[in-house]
């Protein structure tokens, strides 16, 4: 039969394809308003990073211009005689000091103060305006004498009046005296390095200049100057990605920070100018934009939403039909006849489904005639679970036999035979626990005591907690029958089994001991590839498989042996309560 689809169910995915595609339009147009906000960031950060540039030239001029004044003093004919003449008193000096700075040319617009330093001596252009009678200078000395740099700076201080300045410290690197050990302070007005960030924010925002620990040099607004930075080390952290958005004082801005490269490059000072704009005052055309097209998005949203709604329960009704005939053939186990209608989709994906219908109730006969055969042999193997019972018995009365011969042996070893099957079958289950194991272990001792009579002696250590935890059955009676045929049955004197189980808050732990020959264990004892020729490499290897897929890779077997030594045989299990048990535990 053709099912070739006749409608048009593709026409219907086509109009909600057409709704979305409206929506993502309006998403079209709002990611066009955000990359104009991105592009308007970047043209900000491209004029201030230009401004920034031209504030570092001007700080470069304000450093060459200390430069050439250190250079006019150091030529300075009054210099040598303030120095090299001992007849004058300190007041001379300073008098003569303060007539050489007069002479050679103080910028007194940038400079506010210049102090030279030569030995304990302090002279001060500003006499004591600042009232610190020289501590700074003392303070700054050593640190000025030590740099290999031109200048070094010394902070920022405050005159009496409040004024800030900020201090540049110079080494008398090329005073005519060679034994010289001085330098030169100048107090630049922090007013005048104002001016050059004041170029920058051109009345938008603030900026501020601040050294490599975070000491804020200047800022246009006044603020901060002498202080740090709290958060100088995040700031610094984003610099590199030029600009950052950041909340400040509750108020969203937009933080360009640049390093000044021309100063460090000349002078080796790490210092960096910030600027701080607003970012709804710089971008306020583009966010008043960006919230009509947020708008109209919204509105084309609602509309899209609106429209989809009938269109999808057009699609979504014969769907919800289909599984309404699931449910009831799911609840009754009968077929309901499928509803006329437009051969689309749809209605094959319905004929489908009354072929799966027809071959799910053809597979849940199948499946029920399976099941009677499967109880039928599930009969069969219980009648066939009278075997062990019939063993259990034969051997009871073997041993009753045994005793009324008087033969105590046969009937200790029939005893001992036949307990040793009833723990190891155990009703098919696959766990014991901890003192059923030991007692088996302890059946097949008996018995190999029969064999070997006098051969060895065996002591078992077994903590009482451990004794009801559950364990797979039958893995400590490998390791013991290995320790007697490989071990202690080997030697001329008798030998000595210790068999121990104990645990932690995790595990159980079996080990067992013999004083036996010993040997030398191949690195693949354990291993899966490891050749089976070898009955303790193959017993062990089995325990060890078994183990690992009940508990897991970190339990198992470990062996130590040497050689004339005695071999101990370690084993690791999971207490009860931490081991994933399955079903049927």
């Amino acid at each position: 039969m053709s099912r070739a689809p006749r409608g048009s169910l593709s026409s219907r995915i086509g109009r909600t394809v057409i709704v979305m595609f409206l929506v993502l339009t309006a998403a079209f147009w709002f990611v066009v308003r955000v990359a104009a906000t991105r592009g308007m960031e970047r043209f900000v950060l491209d004029d201030v990073t230009a401004r920034h540039g031209e504030a570092a030239s001007g700080l470069v001029m304000v450093l060459d211009e200390l430069n050439l004044l250190y250079s006019r003093m150091v030529l300075s004919d009054e210099l040598f005689l303030l120095l090299q003449d001992g007849t004058l008193g300190p007041a001379d000096k300073a008098r003569l000091f303060r007539q050489m700075m007069d002479r050679v040319g103080v910028n007194h617009g940038l400079f506010g103060d210049v102090r030279l330093l030569f030995g304990d001596e302090v002279y001060s252009m500003a006499g004591d305006a600042f009232g610190d009678g020289g501590s700074v200078g003392r303070r700054l000395l050593p640190q000025i004498l030590t740099s290999a740099r031109l200048v070094e700076p010394g902070g920022v201080v405050f005159d009496q009046s409040g004024e800030a300045f900020v201090v540049i410290g110079k080494r008398m690197v090329n005073y005519p005296a060679a034994a010289a050990r001085g330098a030169v302070l100048f107090f630049i007005r922090e007013t005048a390095l104002r001016k050059l960030a004041e170029a920058v924010s051109n009345g938008v925002g603030y900026s501020l200049v601040v050294t490599g620990d975070g000491l804020v040099v200047t800022h246009t607004r006044g603020l901060h100057v002498g202080a740090h930075l709290v958060d100088a080390g995040a700031l610094r952290g984003a610099w590199p990605a030029d600009r950052q958005v950041r909340t400040i004082d509750g108020e969203r801005v937009l933080v360009i920070a640049t390093p000044l490269g021309p100063l460090h490059q000349r002078y080796g000072l790490d210092w960096t100018i910030v600027s701080v704009i607003p970012h709804d005052t710089l971008l306020q055309d583009v966010i008043r934009l960006n919230r009509y097209n947020l708008g109209l998005g919204l509105v084309m949203a609602l509309g899209a939403a609106l429209l989809s709604m009938p269109l999808a329960a057009g699609i979504t009704r014969p769907i919800h039909r289909l599984v309404r005939r699931l449910r009831r053939f799911s609840q009754t186990g009968q077929k309901e006849p499928a509803s006329g209608r437009v051969r689309d989709e749809l209605w094959e994906l319905e004929a489908t489904y009354d072929e799966m219908v027809e071959r799910i109730t053809d597979l849940m006969r199948k499946n029920e005639e399976r099941m009677e055969a499967q109880r039928k042999l599930e009969l069969e193997a219980l009648q066939m679970q009278i075997n062990p019972h019939f063993l259990y018995n034969t051997l009871d009365a073997i041993a009753w036999m045994a005793k009324l011969e008087k033969k105590p042996n046969i009937a200790r070893l029939a005893i001992a035979l036949a307990k040793f099957f009833r723990i190891s079958l155990h009703k098919g289950d696959k766990f014991i626990t901890v003192a059923e194991e030991i007692e088996l272990v302890k059946h097949f001792i008996d018995i190999e005591l029969i064999r070997f009579p006098d051969k060895f002696t065996v002591e078992y250590l077994v903590e009482p907690d451990v004794q009801q935890e559950l364990t797979l059955k039958l893995i400590l009676q490998p390791v013991v029958e290995n320790a007697i045929k490989h071990g202690v049955s080997l030697l001329d004197r008798g030998g000595h089994l210790q068999i121990k189980a104990y645990g932690d808050r995790e595990h159980v732990w079996f080990e067992v001991i013999d004083n036996g020959v010993g040997f030398d264990p191949p690195a693949d004892l354990l291993a899966p590839s490891g050749a089976p020729g070898k009955a303790r490499g193959y017993g062990l290897r089995n325990v060890d498989e078994r183990i690992k897929l009940q508990y897991g890779p970190e339990c198992g077997v470990q062996v130590f042996s040497a050689v004339g030594e005695g071999t101990r045989v370690v084993l690791k299990i999971k207490r009860s309560s931490a081991a994933s048990w399955p079903a049927s535990a």
